[in-house]
Parts: C-alpha cells; structure tokens; sequence
C-alpha cells in the first residue's frame, strides 16, 4: 500500500491528476490511498502537527501560500523517506530540485505521460524499499529483485554467503536454491549489502515463445 497526497491550488488539475495515479498504479497492480489537498497549510499542519504519513508526495511548484519547493522543505524534516514529484511550467526550478533530492520532475507541457511513468516508479521504489519484489521482464530475460532489512553485516567466506543464526546447518538453503535454479536458464544471482538493507538480485535468460 502506497500512501500518496496530492496538493495543487487548482481542483481540476487535482481531479486530474488523482486519475492518472489510480491509472499508472492499477496497472502496476500496487495498492494505493490517496488523500488530496487544494490548500498548502492543510497538508503541512496535517504531517508536522497531526502527524499524518504519506510515501509520496505530488505538488505543483507555483502555488499562492508557499512554493511546493518551501513546502517540500518544511515536509522533509517530518517524512525524511517520502518521495516528492514537481510538476511546474518553470523549467529553471529542475535544478533546485535536484539539490533537494526530489525523486522526479514533471514538466506541465507533457506532464500526463511522464507522471504516470513517475508515479509507477516512485511506487515500485518505495514496495523495493519496504522488502517487496521488483521484477523486470523483456523478451528473452528477467530480472527480479528482492530487498529486506538485515541489522548485522553479511558473513562471506570463500565467495559465499553464511548465516550468523542458530542451527546454521538449517538455513540458507533458500539462496542455494535460487542460484541452482538460475543456473538452469544461463542466469546469475547477485548479492548486496548496504544501509541495513540486504539486495538480491537473480536474472534468468530464456528463449521467448512465439505464439504461431
């Protein structure tokens, strides 16, 4: 479940855009709850004062209290994680998102295509992030990533991952099976460690069927 607020001065363009978030992510078959706000001080007074929570936050940067730029500033320190898109006309205000590590930006002149492509990827960043599957799929190739917490650094000896458990003898069995099963269709598996966040990453080649 993705929780998203969207804040634009204008209700239509909040219509809007509510309509193609729920398009992008059902297509992705993500969940989704979507909370939409016509005034800027309602959204910053709900997360810094009644503490709600959203995973992504869409905002249109000109808006007449504050900036979406102020405002995605003044969210930050209350939702460090949260994923902010822009959408503006200004192309100059690219830069400064970019310093503030803004995940996406959004021109107005062709913002229908590139935010439903912004949404869905935000959304499968935040699932990867909170320990779900990611999988990539082309002809003749896929990828699939998988991400969970992990508090102690990973053992490797001789190339090879070992548990810290109890009854080490009964784990890991999970990884050996996926790298046997890679093996059989020429594909790989590959393993990482950061942040407390352990990554694997498997992908298989395959020939595709044609339908005749």
């Amino acid at each position: 479940m993705v929780r998203i607020a969207i804040c634009d001065d204008e209700k239509e363009a909040v219509t809007l855009h509510e309509e193609i978030i729920k398009d992008s992510l059902q297509s992705c078959g993500i969940g989704y709850e979507i909370t939409t706000y016509t005034y800027s001080s309602n959204l910053l007074s709900d997360i810094t004062e009644d503490g709600f929570f959203y995973d992504l936050l869409l905002l249109d940067i000109e808006m007449p209290d504050v900036t979406g730029m102020g405002l995605a500033g003044k969210i930050k320190p209350f939702l460090p994680n949260i994923k902010v898109i822009f959408i503006t006309s200004h192309m100059e205000y690219a830069i400064d998102a970019f310093e503030l590590s803004i995940f996406r930006y959004v021109p107005k002149n062709d913002f229908e295509k590139r935010l439903k492509t912004a949404v869905a990827d935000a959304a499968k960043l935040i699932e990867l992030e909170a320990g779900k599957e990611y999988i990539i799929q082309t002809a003749g190739r896929m990828e699939k990533m998988m991400e969970n917490g992990c508090k102690a650094v990973p053992v490797i000896t001789e190339g090879e991952l070992k548990t810290t458990k109890k009854d080490a003898d009964l784990h890991g069995w999970g990884l050996k099976s996926v790298r046997t099963t890679a093996e059989r269709y020429d594909g790989i598996v590959e393993t990482e460690y950061g942040g407390c966040r352990f990554c694997t990453v498997v992908t298989l080649s395959y020939e595709p069927v044609r339908a005749e």
